[in-house]
C-alpha cells in the first residue's frame, strides 16, 4: 500500500506539469493559428497602399503606348530595360538610375501616377495610361506648340554658332577639320576668335544623297551661297490625326528628331511636317509601368 500511495502522489504532483504544457502548446498553436490568418486575410487589407504612404518603385514612362507593347519609352528606373533592342525610344530617352522613393498624394509626381498604386501592395506592377490633359499639358492652344515645315529645305553653305551652340550640336569636335554634320553632309568648322563665333561651312554636292542616322538628306541645287534639300525618312504613323496648325489635318508619328526639329506629323499629301516646339513630354498621352518595390 505504502508503494501504492507514493505512486499517487508522484502523479499528482506531474499533473499540473501536463496542464501548463498543454496551455502553452495551446498558447502557442493559437498564436500561430493567428498569425496565419492575420498575414493571409486580415493583413492584405491593411498593408494596401494609401494616401501618405511612401514607396519605393521602379517604372517606365513611354509615348503611344507601354512599353512592351510598341511604345516608344521616354524614361525607365530599369537597368534591364536601358538601352534594349527590344524595344523603341524617343528622341530624349533617358535613364533615371535607381528606384525612386514617392509619398502617395505628396504632388510631386503627377497626379494619375501617384493614384495608380493606391489600393496595390508590395510587388505588385501596375499599367496606367494618362491622357495628354492628365500629363504635361500646355494647353489647347496649338499654334504655340507646333508649326509647319515643308519636307524641302533650303540652308545657307556657311552657318554661324556661337561657342556653347556648336558643342552642344558637335560635341568635342575639332576646329579646321573635315566632319559628317548633322545633315550628314562633309563639313568644316573655324573658330573666329575674336568674334566668339564658330562658322561651319557645308559642302554638299548637288544630286547626292547623304546619311545622319535614320535619315536621308538628298541635295537637289547648290549655289555659291546656298543648297536645297528634301527631307527623306520612313515615318512611323500612329493611326491618330491632328490638326495642331490652321485646321490642317495631319497624320500624327512617332516622334523623330530631323535636323535637331522635333517631328510629329504628317501633312496628309506627305508634303509638310510639323515641328513640336516644345518638349516631347507636353500634350501628349503617357504610359507607365510602375512596378511596387517597397
Amino acid at each position: 500500500m505504502a508503494n501504492a500511495g507514493e505512486d499517487n502522489t508522484r502523479k499528482k504532483e506531474r499533473e499540473p506539469i501536463t496542464y501548463l504544457c498543454s496551455i502553452i502548446l495551446l498558447v502557442a498553436c493559437i498564436a500561430v493559428i493567428g498569425t496565419f490568418v492575420y498575414d493571409h486575410y486580415i493583413a492584405d487589407d491593411k498593408e494596401t497602399i494609401d494616401t501618405g504612404d511612401t514607396v519605393e518603385l521602379n517604372y517606365t514612362g513611354a509615348y503611344y503606348n507601354f512599353y512592351d507593347e510598341g511604345g516608344a519609352i521616354f524614361q525607365t528606373t530599369v537597368s534591364s530595360i536601358d538601352d534594349n533592342s527590344k524595344y523603341l525610344y524617343s528622341p530624349g530617352y533617358s535613364f533615371a538610375s535607381g528606384t525612386i522613393s514617392m509619398t502617395v498624394g505628396s504632388g510631386k509626381y503627377l497626379a494619375g501616377f501617384e493614384d495608380a498604386v493606391r489600393g496595390h501592395k508590395v510587388g505588385d506592377t501596375v499599367k496606367v495610361h494618362l491622357t495628354a490633359e492628365e500629363g504635361y499639358w500646355l494647353g489647347g492652344y496649338w499654334s504655340n506648340l507646333y508649326s509647319a515645315k515643308t519636307l524641302a529645305d533650303t540652308s545657307t553653305l556657311s552657318v554661324s554658332y556661337t561657342v556653347a551652340e556648336f558643342g552642344k550640336i558637335y560635341d568635342k569636335q575639332a576646329y579646321g577639320e573635315k566632319f559628317d554634320s548633322k545633315l550628314g553632309i562633309p563639313a568644316i568648322a573655324i573658330l573666329d576668335s575674336q568674334a566668339g563665333n564658330v562658322i561651319v561651312t557645308f559642302y554638299p554636292e548637288a544630286g547626292k544623297s547623304y546619311t545622319s542616322g535614320d535619315v536621308v538628306y538628298k541635295v537637289n541645287t547648290v549655289t555659291e551661297t546656298e543648297f536645297t534639300y528634301e527631307v527623306q525618312y520612313d515615318f512611323v504613323k500612329t493611326g491618330k490625326t491632328i490638326e495642331p496648325v490652321d485646321g490642317e489635318k495631319f497624320n500624327e508619328v512617332r516622334m523623330v528628331e530631323i535636323n535637331g526639329d522635333l517631328i510629329c506629323g504628317l501633312s496628309l499629301d506627305g508634303k509638310s511636317m510639323i515641328v513640336k516646339n516644345s518638349a516631347e513630354r507636353n500634350n501628349i498621352d503617357l504610359y507607365f509601368t510602375i512596378e511596387i518595390v517597397n
